[in-house]
């Protein structure tokens, strides 16, 4: 329930109402005012949300290399991270995301287009996680649903193990 509604030169103002079941920080705004506040919050949720997400795809990645290094899958692309990231995951070091895109880039032709566009919201999140103080160019902005939608693409091509 909006509570009352009145004018207040054309433009629709809540008034102060006890009984209305909006938070405090609405009354007595306009509308439009009410809107540009709750845009903002859901813009703001979605950046978190996406964070989160891509954070989380680059978690799974690390956790599939230690497990490709350590259980012996027998295809070609398991073999590669093997080679490629044995030592790394036997002195428990840092994998770079980038390294294992480009190792899975070069043995599985298949999934160059979610490669590239995975690569392509690293520096999304790069500017989300570093405190996005640079200009970045709409066009590497991802709908959080894009996100969401590439990393259900990457488990089923990948086939994440997610036994623990």
């Amino acid at each position: 329930m909006l509570g009352n509604l009145f004018c207040n030169n054309g433009e629709k103002v809540l008034a102060k109402n006890t009984s209305s079941n909006l938070p405090d920080w609405t009354l007595n705004l306009s509308v439009s005012e009410i809107n540009e506040i709750t845009d903002a919050i859901v813009k703001e949720a979605d950046l978190h949300y996406t964070l989160g997400l891509i954070s989380s795809i680059e978690g799974l990645f690390n956790y599939q290399i230690k497990l490709f290094v350590t259980r012996k899958r027998k295809d070609k692309l398991a073999k590669a991270f093997r080679k490629k990231f044995k030592k790394l995951v036997v002195e428990e070091k840092q994998i770079r995301f980038d390294d294992i895109l480009d190792v899975w880039r070069k043995y599985d032709p298949a999934a160059q287009h979610q490669i590239s566009n995975l690569k392509s919201i690293l520096q999304y999140r790069n500017w989300l996680a570093h405190g996005r103080h640079w200009n970045i160019h709409y066009w590497n902005c991802p709908d959080p649903n894009a996100v969401y939608l590439l990393y259900t693409a990457l488990e089923q091509i990948i086939g994440f193990d997610l036994s623990f």
